[in-house]
């Protein structure tokens, strides 16, 4: 019994996570929303893709740290001639890069295993 119990939760947990490919760590709803609420001056389009965990263009550091967490290794910044990139990866062998200038995201990428 107990190994049918555990199987089952097997195949819940991974049915769920192939919703998302998001990575690992990414602040839930509730996190975001206060982040957006206690920063009113926010534009619409960044406080929407906060709310919807996405990462868009123009979004500062902090605002990529409210809606996806530290990188998943703080080891895996990367420093180039035009800026800096985090590195978050996720549970399907997925990995997320956002790239930085000036402080600022200049691109967004996911490569996939």
């Amino acid at each position: 019994m107990k190994k049918i119990a555990l199987g089952l939760f097997v195949i819940v947990f991974l049915i769920s996570g192939c919703a998302s490919t998001r990575p690992f760590g990414v602040p839930d709803f509730s996190s975001r929303q206060k982040y957006v609420q206690s920063n009113l001056r926010l534009s619409g389009d960044i406080k929407q893709a906060i709310l919807d965990g996405r990462i868009v263009n123009g979004m500062t550091k902090e605002q990529v740290l409210a809606t996806w967490g530290k990188p998943s290794n703080s080891n895996d910044q990367w420093y180039g001639k035009y800026g800096e990139g985090w590195w978050y990866k996720n549970f399907f062998g997925s990995t997320h890069f956002v790239e930085f200038n000036s402080g600022r995201v200049t691109s967004a990428s996911s490569y996939f295993k």
